[in-house]
């Protein structure tokens, strides 16, 4: 059992509502563009697999979101003109997603992160590299966990 710092429970429910306030944050700064947080996060997986076939569910997988909500989030952003969806010539099955120059000009809006910036400047250089690790360590653990192959896709 730990004995220092917050017991697991109380230490997972900091967490839940520090990361919910953030997205919170974060969410605001973004609306501003028209933009939502799931389509940031669509965004930045598309732009991090640069030159990659990107899938539907190589989005699901990398965002460890649901491949049915990541399917209707694609189908709107189609709609807004964000994203193209066109079929795999190899695998008819198979969709492509791609980024349009409508997408390309909201993801620079949305790379914008000057509210993250702010918050995460509140912690001193040495406090972010203490986080990073922690964050690392539990990632692994969580993957570990689900038995899910990984690789982080952000720098």
């Amino acid at each position: 059992m730990n004995t220092e710092g917050l017991p697991p429970p109380e230490l997972w429910r900091k967490l839940t509502v520090t990361r919910r306030a953030m997205q919170k944050v974060r969410s605001k700064e973004l609306w501003k563009y028209g933009i939502s947080s799931a389509e940031a996060v669509v965004f930045s997986t598309l732009m991090a697999m640069n030159g990659e076939d990107v899938t539907p569910g190589k989005i699901a997988k990398w965002s460890l979101t649901n491949p049915h909500a990541i399917s209707g989030l694609l189908k709107r952003m189609e709609k807004k003109g964000l994203v193209t969806r066109t079929r795999d010539t190899k695998h008819k099955n198979r969709l492509l997603i791609t980024l349009t120059e409508k997408g390309e000009q909201a993801y620079e809006k949305s790379s914008q992160m000057g509210t993250i910036y702010k918050l995460i400047s509140s912690l001193s250089r040495v406090q972010r590299k203490q986080l990073e690790s922690c964050l690392d360590t539990l990632y692994d653990a969580a993957m570990n966990e689900l038995g899910m192959e990984y690789r982080w896709l952000f720098p």
